[in-house]
């Protein structure tokens, strides 16, 4: 038993030291470099439910066809191709009066529900497209992302910069400390986690980027395109710190 205790901590050692960096053996400066930029959205992702309800499953189930059918004359008067739309498997919920201890008594009814996933690169559309959903029966839950087709691109460039970034902070600590900026050691846009930790910085960077993100991208009102979103990225650097 004991051996088998050994052999699993010496396992959770192993995988420790294979996540975290190690120390760097010679004096060394840690920097954050960031970069960000406004952009006008170009694209949107936005979702939606058809919801029916009926005493008769058979009842519920053909209104949702029947609105279903609506939908996809909707889609075709405005161009929305088929190859946008994401249309989810149909769910079929029981709804039950309970009692006060929350007993499940008979049955009032049925559910069913079909969700719908649209990707548009044209944002005209997406307005026209809103004023004629808000207006149909068993049409809700509506939720829009807005973001940008060039993404990737222009994420690549904000990783430049705020590489450039890091090592701009990292050149002014070297002078102000009398030193020298070396080569770097590593750099990288996830957390350093043991460096962090000895300096009390642990995951500050990652609930920053998440808090970024949720305030950046969240869904916004079905009638509203904002004029512009921000892209935002960061990096961690480590550089080493050589004499003059």
């Amino acid at each position: 038993m004991i051996y088998k205790l050994i052999f699993v901590i010496a396992l959770q050692l192993f995988a420790y030291s294979a996540c975290a960096i190690q120390m760097p053996d010679t004096p060394f400066i840690y920097s954050e470099g960031e970069a960000e930029r406004e952009v006008q959205p170009n694209l949107v992702d936005f979702t939606f439910y058809i919801k029916t309800f009926d005493e008769n499953p058979d009842k519920a189930f053909k209104d949702l066809q029947k609105q279903s059918l609506e939908l996809k004359e909707l889609f075709n008067k405005i161009d929305i191709s088929e190859e946008n739309i994401e249309s989810y498997d149909i769910d079929k919920t029981t709804v039950r009066e309970t009692d006060d201890n929350g007993r499940q008594l008979k049955i009032l009814g049925y559910d069913v529900q079909q969700k719908f996933n649209l990707r548009l690169s044209d944002l005209n559309k997406y307005g026209l497209l809103m004023n004629k959903l808000v207006s149909l029966k068993n049409v809700s839950d509506f939720y829009s992302t807005f973001d940008v087709v060039e993404r990737k691109d222009i994420e690549q460039q904000l990783t430049i910069d705020a590489c450039a970034d890091a090592k701009t902070k990292a050149e002014v600590m070297a002078n102000s400390t009398g030193g020298q900026l070396g080569s770097v050691l590593a750099v990288s846009e996830k957390s350093f986690g043991s460096i962090e930790d000895a300096f009390g910085l642990s995951s500050s960077n990652d609930r920053l980027d998440r808090m970024f993100k949720k305030s950046a991208y969240k869904g916004d009102s079905i009638t509203f395109i904002p004029s512009s979103i921000k892209i935002k990225k960061r990096v961690n650097a480590i550089y080493k710190l050589s004499e003059k």
